[in-house]
């Protein structure tokens, strides 16, 4: 059947190629008529003669008639045709622009959904910024806050900031349990504050921790007043080196500023050292002395453990190595001192006897 209807379409284009269609080949059936007309009127036959003239050029007009019908028929059917063309042409540029709106829907889509995950993994980063910066910053707001603790001693100076320093410190090992001293300038005494429950003790005592003077810092004594009560000590015990020379504050400043920096310090577990600043008794001349021994400030690493304290000659040891430590010459006096009964040539000297 695909046959016939190619070639009932071939002929239609055959048909539209050709001058004349089939039909309009009948209008030359009028020469004929017009060949016999002439010998009619030769026979003298007017009135065939007549008639049949007229249906010859009758029959003429059909090939004018068919020429211009073909014609029209022929451009009429080239406009169906660029008609067709142009609507089949429209048909596809509409499915193509179809197809391009899908692909485009698809393709905003596809961004749509790649924003939204981008913006939410921004809000989930954004998120575990705002975390990380509150969780680091109540570190470091908890770490100044302790410092702080320190620092207040410095500022105020009284018996509620040298409370709080106390419990604080021993609470979290950095102070010693037998209280905390700092040296009387320039008399080779010492203070030691100690907390016994919840009275504040205030002991004065030399190198060896034998205690000479004790007074309890009640609440209801102003810082004045008890200040003079231990110049008054020291008066007594012939240690006072005249006008001006006396000045309790100042063992507060360093008893705060020396707190402070190794509590600083040790907040940090990863710097070397940071395992000995426990346990401290007294700050002297850049010095730390601990129950476990010694070690210089900004080389907290290097520990002369009490037991060795005697080993050597450690005023020239570490003098020659040049060290901007203090003076290590009053430090280790004072820590051979308070560390005596682990001299090791005493206990050799106890077992031969």
């Amino acid at each position: 059947m695909s046959d016939a209807v190619e070639e009932s379409g071939q002929d239609k284009v055959q048909g539209r190629n050709s001058l004349l269609p089939k039909w309009g080949w009948s209008g030359l059936i009028g020469l004929p008529i017009l060949v016999l007309a002439w010998f009619l009127n030769e026979w003298e036959q007017a009135w065939w003669n007549n008639t049949l003239t007229n249906v010859g050029v009758t029959s003429l007009f059909i090939i004018p008639a068919a020429i211009i019908g073909h014609s029209f028929s022929n451009w009429k059917q080239s406009v169906n045709d660029r008609t067709t063309a142009a609507e089949t042409k429209a048909e596809a540029a509409t499915t193509e622009a179809s197809a391009a709106t899908k692909e485009s829907q698809g393709a905003k889509a596809d961004v749509e959904i790649l924003s939204n995950a981008l913006s939410a993994s921004e809000g989930r980063l954004s998120s575990l910024d705002s975390i990380r910066e509150q969780f680091l910053a109540e570190q470091v707001a908890e770490a100044d806050n302790e410092q702080e603790i320190y620092a207040e001693l410095a500022k105020r100076g009284d018996r509620s900031s040298l409370l709080h320093v106390l419990r604080h410190g021993t609470d979290t090992g950095l102070i010693s349990e037998r209280g905390l001293r700092s040296p009387i300038w320039e008399t080779g005494l010492h203070y030691r504050f100690y907390l016994e429950k919840e009275t504040l003790l205030v002991i004065i005592e030399n190198d060896a921790g034998h205690e000479l003077a004790e007074f309890a810092w009640d609440e209801h004594i102003d810082e004045i007043t008890f200040y003079k009560k231990l110049l008054k000590a020291v008066q007594k015990l012939g240690a006072y080196q005249g006008v001006m020379t006396f000045d309790p504050t100042q063992n507060m400043e360093s008893i705060a500023e020396s707190l402070e920096y190794a509590s600083r310090f040790r907040s940090q577990k990863m710097l070397m050292g940071t395992e000995n600043v426990r346990d401290i008794i007294e700050f002297v001349e850049g010095w730390y002395i601990t129950e476990e021994g010694m070690f210089p400030k900004g080389r907290e690493h290097y520990l002369i453990e009490a037991h060795r304290l005697w080993s050597l000659d450690w005023e020239e040891h570490i003098m020659g190595k040049r060290w901007d430590v203090g003076n290590i010459v009053a430090a280790i006096a004072v820590a051979r001192a308070l560390h005596a009964s682990k001299n090791p040539a005493k206990a050799t000297a106890g077992a031969t006897k």
